[in-house]
């Protein structure tokens, strides 16, 4: 029974981020074209809280980069919107989103690559 538990768990913590960050990306293009969406602002534009709480469960389960890289969007996403929210123009600021968007899957990417040469080295000199 306990490893049910911790199978659902695992899913559930898994992939919640990556259906958060999706829903937060959908409704920022949405924005853009002024549609607003009442049910994706309602599950999707979480509070700061909540995204430590899986970000403190990601490291605590070592979860790879990968699983990590939606909840930095959504974090800092939010923080540059509290910032930069009045003085910059509407169009400015889906441009940061879709940047640091970008950023984060270079930067994924590279870790992910990098990490993956380190495991394939070892690997290979233990053979």
């Amino acid at each position: 029974m306990r490893s049910k538990e911790h199978k659902i768990l695992l899913i559930a913590v898994k992939y919640s981020t990556w259906l958060l960050a999706a829903i937060y990306f959908i409704n920022t293009i949405l924005l853009m074209f002024n549609i607003y969406s009442y049910i994706l602002s309602w599950i999707g534009f979480t509070a700061v809280l909540p995204l430590l709480i899986l970000l403190i469960m990601s490291w605590s389960l070592q979860f790879c980069i990968w699983h990590r890289l939606p909840l930095y969007y959504i974090f800092i996403c939010n923080i540059f919107n509290l910032i930069s929210w009045e003085w910059l123009p509407t169009a400015a600021l889906f441009a940061t989103h879709f940047i640091i968007f970008g950023f984060l899957i270079l930067l994924g990417a590279y870790l992910k690559n990098k990490y993956n040469e380190k495991v394939r080295s070892i690997k290979d000199n233990s053979t």
